[in-house]
Order: C-alpha cells, then structure tokens, then sequence
C-alpha cells in the first residue's frame, strides 16, 4: 500500500524490546515505522504463552509517526 511506501524504519518483533526501540524512536526523532509482528497483538513471548489455549494467528502491522 501506499502507506508502507512511506515508512523509515521497519521494527520486527512487537514484543518489550521492539516496542521499547519503537517508542525511543518516536520520542528522539521523526521517522515514521512500521512495527510488525507474525501474532495479531502485541507483547512478545511472555504474553503468547497466556494466549495459547485461544490461539489465533494473526499480523499485526502498526504505523506511527
């Protein structure tokens, strides 16, 4: 889409780390990302774990900036 056409930084993985650089870098500069992850909600491996029993597969494909 056009959209994607206009990101900077793609960050893989919407896990604590991703979202962490994902926040640093909207908070320190103006770029525009794209935060992918192959679950359709963010949080990691911590937060799948809990969400095993209902697992759904999922994109989840955020844009800021």
């Amino acid at each position: 889409s056009s959209a994607m056409a206009d990101v900077g930084v793609v960050i893989v993985g919407a896990g604590a780390a991703g979202m962490a650089f994902a926040d640093t870098l909207l908070a320190e500069t103006t770029a525009t990302i794209a935060l992918v992850d192959r679950h359709h909600r963010p949080g990691g491996q911590p937060a799948e774990r809990g969400r095993r029993a209902g697992r759904r597969p999922g994109l989840l494909v955020s844009l800021a900036g």
